[in-house]
């Protein structure tokens, strides 16, 4: 009874992004695929940026 209140409860509130990962990395149908989303969810957010510029390393100044 519990359980079904608390799910219903949680439905009423908007997912966070960490729920929204969670579920889009569930939905994933085998390990490589799930192996590619982690990867993709983990270069797209990395914390910083070593090169602002698109130039290659040596060609900058």
């Amino acid at each position: 009874m519990f359980a079904n209140f608390a799910k219903r409860l949680g439905a009423l509130f908007v997912n966070t992004e960490e729920q929204q990962r969670d579920i889009y990395l569930a939905s994933s149908a085998d390990y490589v695929e799930l192996e590619h989303r982690i990867h993709v969810i983990e270069t797209a957010h990395s914390p910083f940026i070593l090169y602002s510029s698109n130039a290659p390393r040596e060609w900058r100044l």
